[in-house]
């Protein structure tokens, strides 16, 4: 059984990033700096847990996050750092006790924070492995793995190109144990 181990994950690391990714020389304009609205929807298992509105404002080292029901309300603001540290500004006491904060937090930075910093297809992180790059026209996707086991995973969706590319839609799935984070651009 060990063998058997060693030699999945010997052949996940020679399998590298051969999942048929093609490098995206416009990474650093998908998200340009600046206030956006999005429609947000968490899922798990087909069946949709929360739909609101999600107004981001991304700096350089930072995205400020405001999350607000289908009412207006709004029920939490976060901070979160490049390096994915999260802070959180305001939050309702009935989301408290929620796992929302943290889970909205690390969905974001995965979506708009994750690296691709040095324009490689697939890089290295210590066993792990972040791989981000086109798969077909309008469809770009941005995932994280362990030899063959891919641990979370990004769909972006383009539907119109002008003069820059721009993120229209999203969607984070980040396993079975996760619920998925949907993004819409409004």
């Amino acid at each position: 059984m060990k063998k058997l181990l060693v030699y999945l994950l010997m052949l996940g690391s020679l399998y590298g990033c051969a999942v048929g990714l093609q490098p995206y020389p416009e990474a650093d304009k998908l998200f340009p700096e600046g206030q956006t609205l999005w429609e947000i929807g968490i899922d798990r298992s087909g069946s949709r847990l929360f739909a609101g509105l999600l107004a981001l404002d991304l700096k350089e080292d930072a995205l400020e996050a405001v999350l607000l029901d289908g009412t207006g309300i709004k029920l939490l603001e976060e901070r979160v750092s490049a390096s994915g540290e999260l802070e959180n500004v305001a939050i309702l006491p009935a989301v408290g006790n929620k796992r929302l904060a943290p889970l909205l937090g690390e969905g974001l930075h995965r979506v708009f924070l994750a690296g691709e910093e040095d324009g490689q297809v697939c890089r290295r992180e210590g066993l792990f492995e972040l791989c981000f790059g086109v798969e077909s026209r309008g469809h770009l996707v941005k995932l994280k793995r362990l030899g063959l086991f891919v641990l979370w995973s990004v769909d972006y969706f383009i539907n119109k190109y002008d003069a820059v590319a721009v993120i229209d839609r999203a969607r984070l799935d980040s396993g079975w144990w996760s619920p998925s984070l949907l993004l819409k651009r409004r």
